[in-house]
């Protein structure tokens, strides 16, 4: 124990006189270079004060690093790469107002949230830049008047959004085949009722 406090205080005592040793050596440049500089002589040695100057080329590098970066730490971004996040925030925006109105008009007949495909920006963070919603398109069994209403009701819902995609239009076109076939089945159920009321007429007659 007394060996290894022994040993700490060499090394303490140590780094101690070299420190002197450095500033003695120090202080003895500047008077020289006070001296030389008021005798008019020769500059001093360029190894010594080398040190000096290399700090200020630290000191410069740094304040360029910092001028690089941001508040937190961040690099900072090139005009280049300020447009691209400003493109990709506007397209985040319209593509979750587009999924929002989807969303909106389909109210039940939506099947799941709105799923998004992500894009990262200069900045490190995630856009959306596409996203899509899953909706019921089935026709109401045996009955073609619901199956109507549900027809208006996805084709209102798939071209909600201002500017409705081509998968949009499709839904759409898709609603309009459901309620066309409920109107057939609709027409096929009054002529059957008609014809049945015919009949009992006839044979009361």
């Amino acid at each position: 124990m007394s060996e290894f406090s022994s040993v700490g205080l060499n090394s303490a005592a140590f780094s101690l006189s070299g420190l002197q040793e450095a500033r003695a050596e120090w202080q003895k440049w500047l008077r020289s270079a006070e001296e030389g500089a008021q005798s008019g002589s020769a500059s001093p040695p360029v190894l010594t004060p080398g040190a000096p100057i290399r700090a200020r080329s630290a000191q410069s590098q740094e304040k360029k690093r910092s001028a690089e970066q941001n508040t937190f730490g961040q690099k900072e971004l090139s005009e280049q790469e300020k447009q691209e996040i400003a493109k990709l925030k506007e397209t985040d925006r319209k593509v979750r107002a587009h999924e929002e109105a989807h969303l909106r008009v389909g109210g039940n007949l939506i099947r799941s949230r709105a799923q998004y495909s992500y894009e990262s920006g200069p900045d490190h963070k995630l856009y959306a830049v596409a996203g899509e919603v899953s909706i019921d398109t089935s026709p109401v069994d045996g009955d073609p008047e619901a199956t109507l209403r549900k027809a208006a009701r996805i084709k209102s819902a798939a071209l909600a959004p201002p500017d409705p995609s081509p998968q949009d239009r499709a839904v759409a076109a898709e609603a309009d085949v459901m309620a066309m076939r409920a109107r057939l089945e609709l027409a096929r159920q009054n002529r059957g009722q008609t014809e049945s009321v015919g009949t009992k007429v006839n044979l009361a007659i």
